[in-house]
Parts: structure tokens; C-alpha cells; sequence
């Protein structure tokens, strides 16, 4: 079992860890613009912003330089762009074969779209001197007085309550794009949160609890957000042609149809499945016996 120091340490391990793989993707995004180092370092981003978030509901001094997170930010806002656009040649791909059409002219479109992103990208990762990501200051270190010390394992349960009753609002009404998109980052924010305490305290609660189905639920809402992207980008490819082109290339009707259909078979019952896992999930956490606690603003 581990010792309360120890237990201590491993946000502020976890948070090294996330900086360090930051830091190195970045480093070679810059030098080669590599899909899958643009892709884990936008991971790393997004657990880094969760343990934030988290560390707003735990009496306890974990401390992330400023500095990271206006660097961070900026990043991360160009590199999705271009993430999105280099996952949407994947899924046309996909259509071409399945639809037994060309779509060349969509083709080109996002292949000019990624070369733009892809210099805007260069230009902002150039900017940047690769030795201010280099001496990036990480968390800092456990404070000297033990009595300041917490329960991160209790305390987390206020941030996963948070996480469900905003879950729970949303199982209400997914009538709009918006909602299902709020509804991915809350369950991803609560997965990760889940699998970092199963890690970390697996003679807890947390480590008997089985994670799978949040795990289909959350590639589920990754996928529906994909394709949510990939049509959103297809109706602007269409908004620029001139009169006309829609009536000659009726095939595109038939694409944004597909992806529809797709986006729609992907969250059928995914109410219901996630609604019946936050019940599984209070009952084995033992949520409804917790004191409540104030909200607080993520």
C-alpha cells in the first residue's frame, strides 16, 4: 500500500510526466510536423487542463506555471485545426471506398486547407525559442509541513460529483450539436480522472471499478465528434461552390446522408448506456451517502 506521502506525490508525478511529453512533441512537431507527435501533444495538453480543473476541488498546493499554459493554449488551438483537417482525409477515404465515389474536388479542398494550417502551424511553433519550452518549470515540489497534506482520494469525489451532475443535465436534452459536445469533454474529463485514482489507488474503490464501458462511451462521443467536424467542413467546401454544383455532384448529398446516418448510429442508446453506468458508478463509489459540497466554477 502506498504511504500518504507517497500518495501525495503522484499528481505532481503525473503532472512531470504530461510537461515532459509535452515538451518532447512539441520539440519534434517543430522539426518535422509530425501527425502523431502533434496528436500526443495535444493529449498531454488535455490532461494537463483536467488534473487543473481537478486541483480547483483539492485543498492542496499543486502549482503549474503560468507560463505553460498561455504557451500551451496557443498551441493548442492551431495544431486542432490541423489535427482535424489530417483526420478528415482518413474518413474520405473511408467514404470514397464505401460510396464508390471520387469526391476529387473535396479532395483538393482539404488537401489546400491542411497545407495552410500546416504553415500557419510551422509559423507559430517557430516563434516560439524551443529553449522556453526546454526550461518549462514543472509542478512544484511537495510543501515541507506534513500537516497540510490531503486525501486526494476523498477529495477527488468532489470534482467526480461535479462531473455527473453536469453529465446528468445533459443526458436531458441532446437535442443539439452543442450538448453532445459538452457531453464528450465531461465524460472524458471524468474518465481520465477515474483511470488516474484506479492507478493511483488500486486497493480503493477506485481500483475495483471497471472502466470499459466509460471507455466505449467516451470512443463513441470521439468518433460522433469526428465525423461532427468532418460534415461541418463538407457543408463549408459546399458553401463555396459556385450555383449549381450541388444539382451536378449529387454525390455529395449522398455523402453529408452517410455521415448523418453515421453520427446518429453512433449515439443511439448512448443516453441510456451512459445514464445506467453513472448509477453503477455512484452506487459502487457510494456517492449518494457523500456530504455535498459547493459548487465551484471549471
Amino acid at each position: 500500500m502506498k504511504s500518504k506521502n507517497q500518495t501525495n506525490t503522484s499528481l505532481y508525478e503525473f503532472l512531470d510526466q504530461q510537461v515532459n511529453a509535452f515538451r518532447q512533441n512539441f520539440l519534434t512537431t517543430r522539426l518535422t510536423m509530425d501527425q502523431e507527435a502533434i496528436h500526443q501533444m495535444r493529449v498531454a495538453v488535455k490532461k494537463i487542463n483536467t488534473i487543473h480543473k481537478l486541483k480547483k476541488h483539492l485543498d492542496f498546493p499543486i502549482t503549474i506555471d503560468e507560463k505553460l499554459f498561455e504557451l500551451i493554449s496557443t498551441i493548442y488551438g492551431n495544431s486542432g485545426m490541423l489535427r482535424d483537417v489530417q483526420l478528415q482525409h482518413t474518413l474520405l477515404y473511408y467514404y470514397r471506398k464505401n460510396l464508390k465515389c471520387g469526391f476529387t474536388e473535396l479532395q483538393d479542398f482539404l488537401t489546400r486547407t491542411e497545407n495552410h494550417l500546416e504553415e500557419t502551424m510551422k509559423g507559430v511553433v517557430s516563434g516560439i525559442d524551443p529553449e522556453l519550452v526546454e526550461n518549462l518549470t514543472e509542478p512544484k515540489h511537495l510543501p515541507e509541513k506534513p500537516e497540510i497534506y490531503v486525501n486526494i482520494e476523498n477529495e477527488s469525489l468532489n470534482f467526480i460529483q461535479k462531473k455527473i451532475s453536469k453529465i446528468n443535465k445533459l443526458l436531458i436534452c441532446l437535442e443539439t450539436e452543442s450538448k453532445v459536445h459538452d457531453l464528450r469533454k465531461q465524460t472524458k474529463q471524468l474518465l481520465f480522472v477515474l483511470q488516474f485514482l484506479q492507478n493511483n489507488f488500486p486497493q480503493s474503490n477506485f481500483g475495483s471499478y471497471k472502466v470499459m464501458t466509460f471507455i466505449k462511451i467516451a470512443e463513441k462521443l470521439g468518433k460522433w465528434n469526428d465525423l461532427q467536424m468532418f460534415i461541418n467542413q463538407v457543408n463549408t467546401f459546399l458553401l463555396m461552390q459556385p450555383p449549381g454544383f450541388q444539382e451536378d455532384h449529387t454525390e455529395y448529398y449522398l455523402l453529408t446522408k452517410n455521415i448523418e446516418n453515421d453520427k446518429q448510429r453512433l449515439i443511439r442508446n448512448l443516453d441510456l448506456m451512459l445514464y445506467l453506468e453513472i448509477i453503477k458508478l455512484r452506487i459502487h463509489l457510494n456517492l449518494d451517502n457523500q456530504i455535498p459540497v459547493l459548487e465551484k466554477n471549471d
